[in-house]
Formats: structure tokens, C-alpha cells, sequence
């Protein structure tokens, strides 16, 4: 029989099993698909590697045997996890919209790398305190700004969007900046990557109808082992040629490239933030 002591531990120890239960789900909720690194550092970002995967384990295995998480193979020969039936109703009972990924096309098609990398990077910022939603999110308009908006707007959706109070990026504290993310995984054509930079043309402006949300930034995340990065710049390059603007140190210091330093076949060992403006002036003193 337990103590008097032992009774209150047992429960909290419950609680909290149920709590990581929750974020696991609403994790792979809001990017469709994920696999067990980007649970450990986004779930529990604060502890240490080792610690992280052994509590991720342990919750991922409970969800599992309860069926709210189902694996499924994916691209890279690992495996990914999304939500089952059961997961979905848990939600859903919560007052949380979900959907079933048991069907999702993108995690075993040639989409989960650009997908996948895109997730991990947006979870690296979740860790630093910001608010992240990926392209599935924005696709089910759980976004902070609607599909529609954003096409009237830029004629384009992105891959994800990262959102902070303004006071953060020096704006008034009555709205929020973002930061709009662009993931290279595939060489883009030059219109494609012209139609990014039409969008990096309007920072400073709203990225919503109801002016409460500024973008403040485009970034490009890219996997250093591959040429994104010169293509990028010049390609921006050419763009200034042909479109230039009075505050050209502005709009070269918002567009931002996410070096990204991967190992086979995606394990995100780090990344690092160089202006667009800094590429550019490094060039030239070459």
C-alpha cells in the first residue's frame, strides 16, 4: 500500500507522463510527420542529449501501445511517426483540430527531406522560445495567418513561418514580427528563387489583414554539403541589379541564409545565420 509520502509522487509521476503524452501528439500534430531526434529537442530542449532521448523513448513507447502514434517507414530508410485515429480523437477531445497521417504522401516521397529539414530547423527555434508552423501546418490553416492572405499578398506560400513579439526585433509591443522560411533542398529555378525575393522586398510590411503581424525577415535553410548558397547569392545579386530599392542595407540585412551542418542522411549536428548583406560585401572584397 502506498504512503502517505509515496501517494502524491506516484500521481505527480502520472501527470507528467500525461503531459508528455499531450506534447508528443501536438507535436506531431502541427508538422504531420516527425521522427524521434526532433521529438527528443523539441519536447525537452533543455536537457541534455542523452537524457532527451531516453525520456522520448519512454513516452513515444506508451503512445505507440496506446495507438495515438503510428510508424511508418520514410524516405531515408529510418522511421517517421504521425498520428493514429486514436491520437487524432485525444485531440480532438482536448478542442485541438487534427488530422490523420496515416496517408501523408510526404513521408515516404521525395518531399521528406525538404520536409523533414524544414521541421528540424523550425523546432531549433521553438527551443529558443519563438512560435514556429511548419508547411503542413500552414496547409491546414493552423497557421497565424491564412493560405489566402498570403497568396493575395506575396503570390506564395512558405515553408514555414516563426513568429515573436515585436519588442524582440525593436517593434511596438502591440504586434509580432516573423521571420518567413524558405527551405533549398532542390536547386529552384531562377523565377522561383525571383518570386522569394519579391517577397524579401515588402519587409517591414504586414504579413495579415488585420496588421498585427510584421515579417521582419526571409530566410533560406540550406544543407551546407550542397551549392545553395552561391546560387542564392547570385542570384540576389542580379535581382538588386534589376529591382533597386533606397534601403538596400535593410532589405540585404532581413534576408537571411541558415547554414545548416548535416550528417548522413539527415542528423542536424548544427547551423549558423549569415546576412545576405554580409555574403554580398565578402564577395566583393574577395
Amino acid at each position: 500500500m502506498p504512503t502517505r509520502e509515496s501517494a502524491p509522487l506516484r500521481i505527480d509521476g502520472r501527470l507528467k507522463a500525461a503531459q508528455n503524452e499531450r506534447a508528443v501528439l501536438e507535436l506531431v500534430r502541427t508538422y504531420g510527420h516527425v521522427r524521434r531526434s526532433e521529438i527528443a529537442r523539441a519536447i525537452w530542449p533543455h536537457s541534455s542529449p542523452m537524457s532527451a532521448r531516453i525520456m522520448s523513448e519512454r513516452t513515444i513507447r506508451r503512445v505507440l501501445r496506446k495507438g495515438l502514434l503510428v510508424e511508418r517507414p520514410n524516405a531515408l530508410g529510418g522511421r517517421s511517426l504521425v498520428l493514429g485515429a486514436r491520437g487524432v480523437a485525444r485531440l480532438r477531445d482536448a478542442g485541438i483540430d487534427a488530422q490523420d497521417g496515416r496517408d501523408l504522401s510526404s513521408v515516404a516521397g521525395p518531399q521528406f527531406f525538404h520536409r523533414t529539414l524544414g521541421t528540424r530547423y523550425l523546432i531549433e527555434r521553438t527551443a529558443e522560445g519563438h512560435t514556429s508552423f511548419g508547411e503542413y501546418a500552414i496547409s491546414k490553416g493552423w497557421g497565424p495567418v491564412g493560405r489566402g492572405e498570403l497568396i493575395e499578398r506575396f503570390n506564395k506560400i512558405p515553408d514555414g513561418i516563426v513568429t515573436m513579439p515585436g519588442y524582440v526585433r525593436g517593434y511596438d509591443t502591440t504586434v509580432h514580427a516573423a521571420d518567413w522560411l524558405e527551405v533549398e533542398s532542390s536547386f529552384k529555378p531562377e523565377e522561383e528563387l525571383e518570386r522569394i525575393f519579391a517577397v524579401a522586398w515588402k519587409v517591414g510590411g504586414w504579413l495579415d489583414h488585420h496588421e498585427t503581424l510584421l515579417l521582419d525577415r526571409v530566410l533560406f535553410v540550406y544543407d551546407t554539403r550542397q551549392r545553395h548558397e552561391n546560387a542564392i547569392v547570385s542570384s540576389l545579386t542580379r535581382y538588386l541589379r534589376d529591382h533597386p530599392v533606397a534601403n538596400e542595407e535593410l532589405i540585404l540585412s532581413s534576408i537571411v541564409l541558415i547554414r545548416c551542418e548535416l550528417s548522413l542522411p539527415l542528423v542536424w549536428r548544427d547551423h549558423t545565420e549569415l546576412t545576405a548583406l554580409e555574403l554580398i560585401r565578402s564577395r566583393a572584397h574577395r
